[in-house]
């Protein structure tokens, strides 16, 4: 098979696409860990069975330090989020490809897998 020797698209290949699909799969590895973390945690129903309601806010410090402060929803409302990226990433076809983000970025990376 003939082979791309264009000096640009050899340091775009390497420097660019490697580098973003080895993003890729540490994101995807890291919403996968997240969400069994939360699962594992009962997170939800302990933020749903808190006196407070899922609606307070957190004291995590954030009062004293500048952090803005999170409410327990807020928490929920990421959770359903990155099942959203996760199906993204994962399980939706990428338009006109066929395969998934995850897919194409497995047949890209190198140093992205989590070992």
């Amino acid at each position: 098979m003939a082979e791309i020797t264009n000096p640009q698209i050899v340091l775009f290949a390497n420097e660019r696409a490697r580098t973003m699909a080895d993003t890729v799969e540490r994101f995807s590895a890291l919403v996968d860990a997240w969400v069994a973390d939360y699962a594992a945690q009962a997170i939800a129903t302990q933020i749903t069975n808190d006196g407070n309601g899922a609606g307070a806010t957190i004291a995590d410090g954030s009062e004293t330090d500048g952090r803005q402060r999170i409410t327990g929803t807020k928490i929920v409302n990421l959770k359903a989020a990155l099942l959203q990226v996760q199906t993204a990433l994962t399980t939706t076809a990428v338009s006109g490809v066929g395969a998934t983000v995850k897919a194409i970025a497995d047949g890209i990376q190198v140093n992205g897998s989590i070992r």
